[in-house]
């Protein structure tokens, strides 16, 4: 009891230190970040925000095919999943969230971003090094953010979507929006048919012949809706639910000719939440139910695994302001059950507690801001996770900033419990633990604003699976990680058109060896590009009511495996994509023909799994507002 009560003491500390309020939004200054624990504490944090209208986002497209594009991720695409890897980190070291309550999987830790539609969110925000003092386990990387934006314009607006696509696409969608002084309403519904039947080059048989995907075909739909209630001058009240359906055929590599692989993926999230201001003070009520329902099916293997995920989370949280200084203290309660046909039990949970406390001031050059979580979980002890944040404006064009934050990843149920397969769980791992250290500078000159951050990640205990004396795969804390690199932005904005190219050298290496046959030891981490460079133009031509887009991406070579004489890589690639949209003449139609890989480029970003090559989208829009 003294040990909680000193955790408790220690979480309330920075209350009596300096800090300040938040930054404006760094890459898109004329976009504003809504009132949340983001907003809150993001001082110091290199933030990419991007308007998935503005940069020519289709209604079909999924998030992995655009953050591959606008952002400094690298994102692998096999089987049925896309993830993401940031900063040189593993695909379950990106944290998603949505109204900042975490969609990844409780069960492995992963975001399958294809199955994370595009068209629904209006804006996405990216927190580059984490931010685990802030929203917990598995932000590490980075943190997505996508949350539905609502606002009380008096405007009511319908729009009624049509697709269609290369390779066998169609999607239908029609989304509702209402608003008044008091009531913000909006609902949204989406159907999409993939057959996924694209031509591709076999670089596994010989003579590299051309073949056609014949399975991979995705049946999907969702539906959303998003209500915010102004119940009186002092309360609000705000609800947003999204359900999810997928049926996916699940390709395998090119090395097999057959498959009967299926994979079913329903969700159900559900988010309600009531601020009270009074004065200074305000209070925020949040809860949050999600449920997750899948199933893989591989019959000719015998293969039937399953499992039920639900996630309930209470969020409470007090800020006060006071002058130019601010203090949130906040208390969330999460309890998790799945019930898992390859556990050794069949049914479990786990529970967790935390307090995250902040503290920050805004001098007049200076601000600074101190967060600090501290977690209590029923079967491990998280470590105490503390965040340091400054920045420095040395002129009206000039601002220096730096974070300093702990950040940790707890072990997936999947890790803990697992038994099957010639695999079994580990019941004795401990949490993965990070340290970020990062400096940036913000150059606004005119039309011009250029980024430059330089950071150094460091990952100690991460998991691993591995052989154990019995041949038995297990996991084990027994990986040590460095990451070092440097991120670059530059934008250009004028009257008819915008440039944006960024530029990202990603060093990742493995610091400790895993055993004396390790050929992994202080070389590139898999799958992990040193280089990644993006360009994006826009050009307006209002006297047509259109817009031309175009984007490219160049991606380095990974590292697939090790060797002790001889690694093998995956070829470095370029994409570019072409979109053209035209809004009718004394019509409330909006039409977009958009060409994905212009170029037809050959690629794979996973080894032996193929990829669409030229792609054509004829999206019409039909809005009444």
């Amino acid at each position: 009891m003294r040990v909680y009560i000193l955790y408790i003491i220690i979480v309330l500390l920075p209350y009596n230190l300096i800090a300040q309020n938040s930054i404006d939004t760094i890459l898109l200054p004329e976009v504003v970040l809504e009132e949340t624990r983001l907003s809150e504490n993001k001082i110091g944090c290199s933030i990419d925000v991007l308007n998935q209208k503005v940069i020519g986002a289709t209604n079909t497209q999924s998030f992995s095919d655009f953050l591959s594009f606008n952002s400094s991720y690298y994102v692998k695409r096999y089987g049925a999943l896309s993830t993401p890897t940031f900063r040189g980190t593993t695909s379950s070291h990106t944290l998603v969230l949505w109204n900042e309550v975490p969609v990844n999987s409780i069960a492995n830790g992963l975001a399958d971003l294809s199955i994370l539609p595009i068209n629904s969110f209006n804006k996405t925000t990216i927190v580059n090094g984490g931010d685990a003092s802030v929203f917990g386990s598995g932000s590490i990387g980075a943190t997505i953010h996508i949350n539905p934006m609502l606002n009380f314009s008096n405007e009511n607006e319908l729009n009624i979507a049509y697709e269609i696509g290369s390779f066998g696409l169609e999607s239908k969608s029609i989304f509702y929006s209402k608003s008044s002084q008091k009531i913000s309403l909006s609902a949204f519904i989406h159907s999409l048919i993939d057959k996924n039947n694209f031509k591709f080059t076999n670089t596994t048989v010989i003579g590299f012949p051309e073949q056609t995907s014949s399975y991979g075909a995705i049946v999907s739909s969702q539906k959303q809706i998003n209500l915010i209630l102004k119940l009186n001058r002092r309360n609000m009240f705000s609800f947003s639910y999204w359900g999810l359906d997928n049926d996916r055929e699940v390709p395998q590599n090119m090395t097999i000719s057959f498959s009967d692989a299926k994979q079913y993926d329903k969700s159900d999230r559900v988010f309600a939440a009531l601020t009270h201001t009074t004065n200074n003070l305000k209070f925020k009520l949040k809860h949050s139910y999600l449920k997750e329902d899948f199933n893989y099916t591989e019959f000719s293997k015998n293969i039937d695994s399953y499992y039920i995920a639900e996630t309930s989370i209470s969020d409470f949280n007090i800020k006060l302001n006071n002058n130019n200084k601010t203090f949130n203290i906040g208390a969330i309660l999460t309890n998790n059950t799945i019930l898992n046909n390859n556990y050794l039990s069949t049914k479990t949970d786990d529970q967790n507690f935390a307090i995250v406390s902040s503290f920050k001031i805004n001098k007049k050059l200076s601000k600074t801001n101190l967060i600090v979580r501290k977690e209590w979980h029923s079967l491990y002890e998280v470590p105490l996770v503390p965040t340091l944040g400054y920045e420095r404006k040395i002129d009206n064009n000039i601002r220096l900033r730096s974070k300093i934050n702990r950040n940790f990843r707890a072990p997936t149920f999947n890790d803990r419990y697992w038994i099957s397969g010639g695999s079994i769980g580990n019941l004795d791992l401990l949490p993965e633990t990070a340290w970020n250290k990062e400096l940036g500078i913000d150059l606004i000159y005119k039309d011009f604003i250029f980024h430059s951050t330089i950071y150094s990640l460091d990952i100690e205990d991460m998991i691993v699976w591995q052989p154990n004396d019995n041949n038995i795969w297990q996991p084990i804390n027994n990986k040590k990680v460095w990451s070092r690199g440097i991120e670059n932005k530059l934008k250009y904005k004028s009257n008819k058109y915008t440039l944006e190219t960024s530029y990202t050298y990603t060093k990742s290496t493995n610091e400790k060896k895993l055993s004396a046959l390790d050929n992994s030891y202080q070389k590139q981490l898999l799958y992990i590009p040193l280089q990644k460079l993006s360009f994006l133009f826009i050009y307006k031509l209002p006297e047509i009511k259109s817009q031309i887009i175009f984007g490219y991406v160049y991606n380095d070579q990974v590292l697939t495996s090790y060797n002790s004489s001889n690694d093998k890589y995956l070829d470095g690639f370029s994409l570019s994509n072409l979109t053209f949209n035209k809004e009718l003449n004394n019509l409330p139609i909006y039409i977009s023909f958009k060409i994905n890989n212009l170029m037809d480029t050959s690629y794979q970003t996973y080894e032996n799994y193929p990829n669409p090559g030229r792609e054509y989208l004829l999206t019409i829009n039909y809005n009444i507002k």
